[in-house]
């Protein structure tokens, strides 16, 4: 695990739990919320071994409305980048409230397959499970 200042956990917060998995809680719907996450997922990155078992990630903005995604899509592709091509891909759970949820879960996971799930927020122990199974 890496220090991250608390300023600069303001529409983010990080915390990387007992099991290995990396949370993060967004405060505000905003692409500083975004650009915090993303410096996080960088520095996680960066102290990663090329050796190591995919990452998990868990991810909840139940508490703010939709995450600008146009945005979070060009972060996606950025961080996508800098993932060494010998290192497996991560796996993210995304926990949600209300009814975007629903319709991005449709959409993204058919567009990355196994690597991302979306679970209601009464379902975090599921999504948790999920993320340490092996694929």
């Amino acid at each position: 695990m890496y220090a991250m200042d608390e300023q600069e956990q303001k529409y983010c917060i990080y915390t990387q739990l007992d099991n290995g998995i990396h949370e993060f809680i967004f405060t505000e719907s905003s692409r500083a919320a975004l650009d915090e996450m993303a410096n996080h997922i960088k520095e996680i990155l960066k102290n990663t071994p090329d050796d190591a078992p995919p990452t998990s990630y868990l991810a909840s903005s139940n508490e703010v409305e939709l995450l600008p995604l146009s945005y979070l899509r060009t972060q996606t592709r950025k961080l996508i980048k800098l993932r060494p091509a010998n290192r497996e891909p991560g796996r993210l759970a995304v926990l949600y409230d209300g009814y975007w949820g629903n319709i991005v879960n449709v959409v993204l996971t058919m567009i990355l397959k196994s690597n991302l799930r979306f679970f209601r927020t009464a379902k975090r122990e599921d999504a948790i499970e999920w993320l340490l199974r092996k694929k």
